[in-house]
């Protein structure tokens, strides 16, 4: 991976004021399962080539460790199909730095995503790898130990672009779920 990818995580993580100490509530730990869906929205060069959107839809696995009420690691594992046609997949990995408000805290809670990610698209013949920047927002409900999220996030679509799965057309990547998970 490019290390590109890696400093806007470092300085967010370097401009957080503080971590979770005796007087704040004290880090938990979240597991949870989501239904994910992946949307390409693609725009042909070629005036013969219709234009199309592709929709990939499943299920996420995330855990979150919630360190302040203002930042909150996150890291999940999804398995996507498209809708389509079920010989198509989408198997990938995310990790994310989550700044905003209520992580800890019991009531309404909205932050801000910014991560990486990796996958495959498999078609049971040829299996093509991507990875790239992804930044969004969610926001949702803490409930005792019982939280429920609803989020998006938008991904560097270049690598679409450039490999043979689309050729010379515009990508546009974005991704929306819906997460119940268990704090701990």
């Amino acid at each position: 991976m490019n290390s590109k990818l890696f400093t806007p995580l470092i300085l967010i993580c370097l401009s957080q004021p503080h971590f979770a100490n005796a007087n704040d509530a004290k880090p938990t730990l979240s597991f949870g399962a989501s239904s994910m869906a992946i949307v390409q929205s693609v725009k042909y060069d070629n005036a013969s080539t219709a234009d199309s959107t592709n929709t990939f839809a499943g299920l996420q696995f995330l855990t979150s460790g919630n360190l302040t009420d203002n930042f909150q690691l996150q890291g999940s594992y999804y398995r996507l199909l498209y809708t389509d046609n079920s010989d198509v997949s989408v198997i990938g990995t995310s990790f994310k730095a989550n700044l905003g408000q209520g992580f800890l805290s019991q009531g309404f809670k909205s932050y801000f995503s910014v991560g990486i990610f990796s996958e495959s698209f498999d078609n049971g013949s040829q299996a093509n790898r991507f990875n790239g920047l992804e930044v969004g927002a969610a926001m949702g409900y803490n409930l005792n130990s019982i939280s429920l999220d609803y989020g998006f996030t938008v991904r560097d679509s270049s690598q679409y672009q450039r490999d043979t799965l689309y050729g010379d057309a515009d990508v546009i990547t974005a991704t929306g779920y819906v997460t119940l998970s268990a704090q701990y």
